[in-house]
């Protein structure tokens, strides 16, 4: 889902939501939007100590033109340029830090985003086939069963 999740913010923008040009920057562009991981995952990770400090700050690791990027210093609505709320709510599901936590893809198909964008007679069938109450619609997606 993570993936899914980067290849959707970049179809929507045109650019990778994490361009690191090798694994510290790519860390520093997701400590940047999301903060800092928390310590359970970090003391699961074999490779933490690469980048992370025993405390969980992240080691500073300036890039090439020497910019270190700071825990949440930026938004998805900013980086996107996007405003749509249910959209960077499903992207904030795909980016969860910890894995169990994250939206996992039968979830993804019942976020009200993707209801949100079904026309009427696919999300008839798709409501069916998922189970989906239509009291549990979105109010934009009901008005259209």
């Amino acid at each position: 889902m993570w993936s899914f999740g980067c290849i959707m913010a970049e179809l929507f923008s045109g650019y990778p939501i994490y361009p690191g040009e090798n694994e510290q920057e790519q860390i520093g562009y997701m400590i940047e939007l999301k903060g800092l991981p928390p310590m359970e995952l970090l003391e699961r990770g074999s490779r933490s100590k690469l980048f992370f400090e025993e405390d969980g700050r992240a080691i500073p690791v300036p890039n090439s033109r020497g910019k270190v990027r700071k825990p949440n210093s930026k938004n998805f609505r900013q980086v996107l340029g996007c405003n749509d709320k249910t959209f960077l709510d499903f992207l904030k599901c795909c980016f969860e830090w910890i894995p169990e936590k994250r939206m996992t893809p039968d979830e993804a198909l019942c976020h009200d985003w993707i209801l949100e964008g079904l026309p009427a007679k696919i999300l008839v069938h798709h409501q069916r086939l998922h189970g989906i109450p239509t009291e549990k619609l979105p109010p934009s997606a009901r008005k259209k069963v």
